[in-house]
């Protein structure tokens, strides 16, 4: 009532937090046609009455002095507007495995248009050579058919075999994806991607004698055989598991530090699928510990302890098991402090999974971030765990970390939700809180690009009175208004809208009694 009776064109509020009530505010003035951006707050909870609850008068003093400074930017505050910039209604999925194939019909369920980029020649990837999912009696080639077709029958998704990714250039709403496409180029525009390339099996080379002997062979090569149907086990056949291959290694910087996370779950299912497909074979497990998630893995495991042929063995990691030539397995029994010795048919290796090979070069195109594993990183961890520091991108399942198949499922379907959330609209709107080049002080000295968290500004030249004119040049899509760029201009060439320069001068003066 009191804005629309004096009608005033800058408001200070001394109050509360701006962090938790700066938007309320913003919403009452725009209520009655004042631009939100002429409010100004200083903040003498917080900062006054909270922290000098003992000293008054020193308080008092504070708080005028935080509303002359509220005051004196208020002056200088002007009217700014939201910024808006037009989405492409579509998405391009990379990875044509369990994620991205879930991702992009859930996105296509919605009305989306879905480009499906598979390097290889046809779509499932690792999960469709597994033979079996720990827990579900869904076949994974059953799982992959149907959701292949799927995608192949709705007319919302394009599927882009022998495919990869060449460049990738925009922004948030309107990214250009260059396809090398069965030796042909082809691009994409898209307003959004998917990271759903998932991940494959470190080589063991060399660890307990992989590579030496045909019957030495991964926990992956095993789910192969077995799917095939190319394993031949008997009566007095011996099978012996290995977990931590490579992994959970705290010594050397190249070893890996990182559990595998479904190494136990497959060594609990690929051992109850030997113990089913014949019963009289011994499967002995060496572990350090079994990782396993909730109720219903343990349950797992307690009913293959239980069964006849079945042995648990703990080893420590300063004495690991030695593997022969002949596959002669000696371990020591962590439990019983005892030495044993097998003679396998099979050994069997948990290995980790790492990132794929080509995942350095979709990085670099990208923008985005990776570890030293080569899994792609998110940008706030359990914060934002789908989501890259460049906005449009998101990761999805194995690419970021192993993963079950659920965690995958639930993955791409949150993948979906943040991707829709996008191109739902036509037009995206952002805070006009973003940078803004004075060009008649910028000298092109490009000062503030390396600094620029987001590659938002690039640098220009242009005829300007028949010289060659330098500058630089902000995407207002990609700024995030970090004030990196402002903080580095020796020329005040550059400045965040609503925080110039001025603004800070005039309050260090209020502070200080300046006129």
């Amino acid at each position: 009532e009191m804005i629309k009776k004096d009608n005033p064109n800058r408001v200070v509020i001394a109050a509360c937090s701006p962090k938790t009530h700066e938007n309320l505010f913003g919403l009452h003035l725009e209520s009655v046609g004042l631009n939100r951006y002429l409010m100004e707050m200083a903040n003498i909870r917080n900062h006054c009455s909270w922290v000098h609850s003992t000293n008054k008068e020193e308080a008092l003093e504070k708080a005028k002095t935080l509303i002359r400074m509220a005051v004196a930017r208020a002056r200088l505050l002007e009217p700014l507007h939201k910024i808006s910039s037009s989405v492409i209604q579509s998405c391009c999925v990379i990875g044509g495995g369990l994620g991205g194939l879930t991702s992009a019909n859930r996105l296509a369920d919605m009305g989306y248009d879905v480009h499906l980029v598979e390097k290889g020649a046809e779509l499932g990837g690792m999960f469709n050579q597994i033979n079996s999912v720990f827990m579900s009696k869904k076949s994974p080639s059953d799982v992959i058919v149907d959701l292949a077709n799927r995608a192949k029958e709705n007319g919302k998704i394009t599927i882009h075999l022998n495919s990869e990714v060449a460049e990738v250039g925009g922004f948030i709403g309107q990214y250009d994806v260059n396809l090398t496409e069965n030796g042909q180029e082809n691009v994409l525009k898209v307003g959004t991607i998917v990271v759903a390339t998932g991940a494959k099996e470190i080589d063991p080379t060399g660890l307990f004698g992989y590579g030496n002997n045909q019957n030495i062979i991964t926990q992956l090569e095993l789910e192969k055989k077995l799917k095939a149907n190319e394993l031949t086990l008997g009566d007095g056949t011996e099978v012996v598991m290995i977990s931590c291959v490579g992994a959970k290694e705290a010594g050397d910087e190249e070893e890996r530090k990182y559990c595998c996370r479904i190494g136990c779950p497959n060594i609990i299912k690929n051992a109850k699928a030997i113990k089913e497909l014949s019963p009289n074979t011994k499967v002995h497990i060496l572990h350090r510990d079994m990782t396993l998630i909730g109720k219903g893995e343990e349950k797992e495991r307690l009913e293959l302890e239980g069964r006849d042929g079945v042995e648990f063995i703990r080893y420590n990691k300063e004495k690991k098991p030695q593997v022969a030539e002949d596959l002669r397995v000696k371990v020591w029994d962590d439990d019983e402090e005892v030495e044993k010795e097998i003679n396998a048919n099979f050994v069997v290796l948990t290995v980790p999974l790492e990132g794929p090979e080509d995942g350095q070069n979709l990085k670099e195109l990208l923008g985005v971030q990776m570890d030293e594993n080569g899994f792609f990183t998110e940008s706030l961890g359990k914060l934002k765990p789908l989501d890259f520091t460049t906005d449009g991108i998101f990761l999805c399942g194995c690419a970021h970390s192993p993963k079950s198949a659920p965690e995958v499922i639930a993955d791409a379907e949150g993948c979906a939700s943040r991707v829709a959330n996008i191109i739902s609209n036509d037009v995206m709107e952002k805070e006009p809180t973003i940078s803004f080049v004075v060009d008649e002080k910028c000298d092109g000295c490009a000062y503030c690009i390396e600094p620029c968290t987001f590659n938002a500004i690039t640098l220009i030249e242009y005829m300007y009175d028949g010289d060659v004119k330098k500058t630089v040049q902000s995407n207002d899509a990609i700024c995030k208004g970090c004030g990196n760029c402002m903080a580095t201009c020796p020329k005040e060439g550059i400045y965040i809208r609503h925080f110039r320069p001025e603004h800070f001068e005039s309050m260090i003066n209020a502070a200080l009694g300046v006129e």
